[in-house]
């Protein structure tokens, strides 16, 4: 059975008109998804999940870290994205540091070292500073620091159709999802409200038999900025010809069973009143493949 462990991004290596028509980055073993597993350091897991692209000599990477936490004296688990970058030096090492406008105010005190693999594997260790954040109509949440050295493990790509009920809050069914979802390619262009460069995914989603969500086939649209990989989750944007519906789904490779998607489905919509509602669904998604092995 094919490795899906998570659902972070392979880049594909890109052409760079610094390195000449048809040349290909000679950094580009860095590309991909990667398994930053630690012998624990302080983290709530030991394995962190990052998705590393190279262009010219700089690395971006997008990653989720597993961080313990406390909030009015009791523990906390969190799992904040983390946006870094930094520079290859001429020795092949580097140190991957957040950008001054990361992507999340949590865990911006986050640094990873490393060198360029060598037979497709690398090393290096990762810290992360304590931090405090708040969630607004919350208390202080405390998080302690954690560190580590590391050994990086690449993981494949995402290509396929999974398949699941949704749940809104109540026992029983409400519809069918089918989602298929594609690695996309890292973007040498930056997006809006995202530092550097994006991580891009791509996908369809059909929607039928819901009571309350939109029926129909639901599709990215073109390299849509809005949809993108960043470490164990995935982000879909989704439009629909000729319709203004506002649909997006965010998912999570189940750690345990990487035939398993713990899909979440938002629905944004005008209700009778004409004021701004939103809806969401849980969805256990399945991979088609395997339930054709069973």
């Amino acid at each position: 059975m094919r490795r899906l462990f998570f659902l972070p991004l392979v880049f594909s290596c890109i052409c760079l008109a610094s390195y000449g028509q048809g040349a290909v980055n000679p950094y580009s073993s860095l590309n991909g998804n990667w398994r930053l597993s630690t012998a624990g350091g302080g983290f709530e897991n030991p394995d962190q999940y990052f998705t590393l692209g190279v262009y010219g000599s700089t690395i971006f990477a997008q990653g989720t870290l597993s961080i313990s936490c406390t909030r009015d004296g009791k523990p906390l688990a969190i799992e904040p994205e983390v946006s870094l970058r930094g520079e290859i030096r001429s020795d092949g090492s580097f140190t991957l540091e957040n950008p001054e406008s990361p992507i999340s105010t949590e865990a911006h005190g986050t640094t990873i070292t490393g060198k360029l693999p060598a037979a497709g594997k690398w090393s290096g260790s990762i810290a992360v500073a304590a931090f405090q954040y708040q969630v607004p109509g919350q208390s202080m949440r405390d998080c302690r620091a954690a560190s580590g050295d590391f050994a990086a493990t690449p993981l494949p790509p995402v290509n396929g159709t999974y398949s699941g009920v949704i749940y809104t809050g109540k026992p029983e069914p409400d519809g069918y999802v089918t989602l298929t979802v594609s690695q996309g390619q890292f973007s040498p262009v930056s997006c809006a409200g995202r530092y550097g460069r994006e991580i891009q995914a791509r996908g369809r989603i059909v929607v039928t038999g819901s009571s309350q969500f939109p029926s129909g086939t639901f599709e990215t649209e073109g390299d849509f900025c809005g949809s993108s990989m960043n470490g164990s989750r995935f982000q879909i944007g989704f439009f629909h010809k000729g319709d203004t519906t506002d649909l997006s789904a965010s998912g999570k490779i189940d750690p345990s069973d990487d035939s398993r998607i713990q899909l979440t489905l938002h629905y944004v919509y005008r209700d009778a009143a004409g004021k701004s509602a939103s809806l969401i669904g849980q969805i256990p998604l399945t991979r088609d493949d395997d339930k054709a092995s069973r």
